[in-house]
């Protein structure tokens, strides 16, 4: 009983506080909600400079914002005076952006932290007091930093071998600076605004023992052909990314790898010299992954072209992509200077993009095998 008693109580004291004004007001530096001051600050350092933003939350009576800053190597308290005042826009959802340059003199970059405040002028008053700074009033700290050198295309971004619907970007090269964090790989359709490009990956590097070996980026594509937009940036300890030009790649039209198969032995037929032969494979996997612009496969086998006195290979069969398995009955043996010979059979892939000369994009075989007379009765 004693148990329901305590939670009864605790729910009574919510409530009463949340009766309380002072809490309910979102000016109130005791609510717990707002703490009285601006909400969603970010912060973005920048070479001398910092941008800051927040967003409006549409409370009545807001007039203006005061922007506060201090340099966390100085021992003074938050100046009385605020470095920039904002004018609000009351409509719910503004965004607000602040550029903190010093007035142009530059801030100190890659040395301390800027700590920065928000409050609201409302009323002729300002809320929080700078003078009488709340305990909870939210600070927020950014270090302004010099961005690390430009990655460009050639050098020392290179692009590796192409694979089929890969494509491999290497900076091995690069020579970082001694804050360095991260490298960032954006992507993007042609015609996309560069700032709008998606984040693909992030590459967390270890600026006491970086490993250029890890430094490179592997695009998988859908099918062939296709052309997509980059970016490559360096990112340092606070935050600041490098420049990157805007460089495209297209995926290469090259053709599937073969599947993984098996080609059993012949199965001799007792009373001809004909056989049978069964064949199975896997899926054609390229980077881990099926092929995704595959159609199907194809079996080839060998055969004597007498015409030009030499072995080629022949298209014998061809199956959709969810087939792994296929027999051949009653086969012929290939006939050669007075011996019988059993045919060898291969597996390939094709995809649905065709060549320049408008073949299909399968896999290559393998040279032409040694003819081997069968071994049966």
């Amino acid at each position: 009983m004693s148990r329901y008693i305590l939670i009864a109580l605790f729910l009574g004291a919510l409530f009463s506080a949340c009766d309380n004004e002072d809490f309910e007001n979102p000016l109130d530096a005791r609510n717990v909600r707002t703490l009285g001051a601006p909400g969603d600050v970010v912060l973005s350092p920048d070479d001398g400079r910092v941008t800051i933003r927040w967003t409006e939350t549409g409370l009545p009576g807001i007039e203006a914002y005061q922007i506060f800053r201090r340099y966390t190597l100085s021992e003074e308290d938050f100046p009385p005076e605020p470095i920039a005042v904002v004018p609000a826009d009351l409509g719910a959802g503004q965004s607000y952006e602040f550029i903190d340059d010093n007035n142009g003199e530059g801030l100190e970059s890659d040395k301390a932290a800027y700590v920065y405040r928000l409050s609201h002028v409302a009323e002729g008053q300002i809320i929080p007091d700078p003078t009488h700074p709340p305990e909870n009033w939210p600070s927020y700290a950014v270090t302004p930093s010099a961005p690390p050198p430009l990655l460009q295309l050639g050098q020392p971004i290179t692009l590796g071998d192409p694979r089929d619907l890969e494509l491999t970007f290497f900076w091995a090269d690069y020579q970082p600076p001694l804050d360095i964090s991260a490298f960032r790989v954006y992507t993007g359709d042609v015609g996309v605004d560069p700032q709008n490009m998606e984040l693909d990956k992030e590459i967390s590097v270890d600026a006491q023992f970086p490993n250029p070996t890890e430094w490179f980026f592997t695009d998988r594509f859908e099918k062939d052909g296709v052309t997509r937009i980059y970016r490559i940036v360096a990112v340092d300890l606070a935050g600041v990314e490098s420049g990157s030009p805007v460089f495209e790649a297209t995926s290469p039209n090259l053709p599937p790898p073969a599947p993984s198969q098996v080609v059993g032995p012949p199965i001799q037929h007792l009373f001809s010299d004909r056989y049978d032969i069964r064949m199975r494979w896997q899926a054609s996997v390229q980077g881990g992954r099926e092929v995704p612009d595959l159609v199907g496969y194809r079996i080839y086998s060998t055969h004597y072209d007498t015409s030009n006195e030499r072995l080629i290979w022949r298209k014998r069969k061809t199956l959709a992509r969810n087939v792994f398995a296929y027999e051949f009955q009653s086969e012929d043996p290939i006939a050669f200077e007075g011996n019988l010979y059993y045919r060898d059979y291969y597996i390939v892939a094709y995809d649905d993009t065709p060549r320049e000369d408008g073949s299909d994009d399968e896999s290559p075989l393998p040279p032409l095998p040694e003819l081997v007379p069968p071994t049966g009765p």
